[in-house]
């Protein structure tokens, strides 16, 4: 297992790939191929489409497992038919929803991505400034969808509730924090 010092450097590069050159293109017809990491162990595919499928019909999903790296460290890919559709995943999703106490999702577009948006450029080039600059994930402030672009009409999508906390907002064995037992 490597030094905790070097997840730093590594979350910097892993994003880094995951970012992509400002050659791609940018259309909202083409599919967009997000990269999303810091799962929980117990996430799964069906977990991440229901997630996913919130902010638009998700093309594919899936979980890899990042073997340069540690045996447990797994991202996932997720595809839709378009950029506005990524774009308002990462807007409520990066940075803002935990799979794990504490620890956020990363969520921008993949470095494969046959299509990405100005704003998912930013976004990701944000992360890796913060990132090699030594900010924590906690620190680096979201780019909200809204500020970036204004002129495209957007409604609100809540986040789905991912598992049913009995009254008094807690479940066996821990309480409930964004659908996850902690």
């Amino acid at each position: 297992m490597a030094a905790p010092s070097n997840r730093g450097q590594h979350d910097a590069d892993a994003a880094a790939s995951a970012t992509p050159p400002p050659s791609s293109p940018t259309t909202t017809s083409s599919n967009a191929i997000l990269f999303v990491s810091n799962l929980a162990p117990r996430v799964d595919v069906i977990l991440l489409e229901r997630l996913f499928g919130a902010y638009g019909p998700t093309i594919a999903v899936s979980i890899h497992r990042d073997e340069e790296f540690a045996q447990h460290t797994r991202y996932a890919l997720v595809s839709y038919a378009s950029v506005d559709d990524a774009d308002t995943a990462i807007a409520s999703l990066h940075l803002r929803y935990c799979t794990m106490p504490r620890v956020p999702l990363v969520v921008v577009y993949h470095v494969a991505s046959p299509a990405v948006s100005a704003y998912g450029r930013r976004v990701g080039q944000r992360l890796v400034e913060a990132l090699q600059a030594g900010q924590s994930f906690h620190t680096i402030a979201p780019l909200p969808l809204a500020d970036f672009d204004q002129a495209y009409p957007r409604s609100d999508v809540d986040v789905p509730a991912l598992m049913q906390v009995p009254a008094g907002g807690s479940a066996v064995g821990g309480s409930a924090h964004h659908g996850f037992r902690m």
